[in-house]
C-alpha cells in the first residue's frame, strides 16, 4: 500500500485533530478538576441496591403467599360449612366475563346503530 500526498494530509490532519483534543482536555481537567468516587463507595452502591432489591422481593413474596394461603382457607371453610355458598360463588365468578362483555358489546352496538342514522 503506497501513501498517496492526499492520505498524508489526511493522516496528518487527523493527528493534528487527537493533539487539540487531547491539549484541551487536559485545559478542562486543570480548570475543573473531575472527581471518581473509591472502588469501595461503588461496591458499598451496589450491596445495598442488592440488598433493598433482595429484601423488596421477600416483602412481596410473603404477601403472595398470605393472599394465597387466606384465599385458600376462606374457600376450604366455604366449602365445608357452605357448600351451596361455594357453588354460588364459583357459578357467578364463571358469569361475571360473560355479563361484563355482553354489556360491553350491547353499549358499542347502540353507538354504532347511532352512527349509522
Amino acid at each position: 500500500m503506497s501513501m498517496t500526498p492526499d492520505g498524508n494530509d489526511k493522516l496528518a490532519q487527523e493527528e493534528e485533530v487527537i493533539q487539540r483534543l487531547r491539549e484541551g482536555l487536559a485545559s478542562l481537567e486543570r480548570i475543573e478538576p473531575t472527581f471518581t468516587p473509591p472502588l469501595d463507595w461503588f461496591e458499598t452502591q451496589v450491596r445495598d441496591a442488592r440488598r433493598r432489591r433482595r429484601s423488596r422481593l421477600l416483602r412481596d413474596l410473603a404477601l403472595l403467599w398470605s393472599a394465597g394461603l387466606l384465599l385458600l382457607g376462606v374457600l376450604y371453610l366455604l366449602i365445608n360449612r357452605a357448600p351451596v355458598a361455594f357453588v354460588a360463588l364459583q357459578g357467578a365468578a364463571g358469569l361475571a366475563p360473560l355479563l361484563l362483555a355482553l354489556l360491553r358489546r350491547g353499549g358499542r352496538g347502540e353507538e354504532a346503530r347511532h352512527g349509522m342514522e
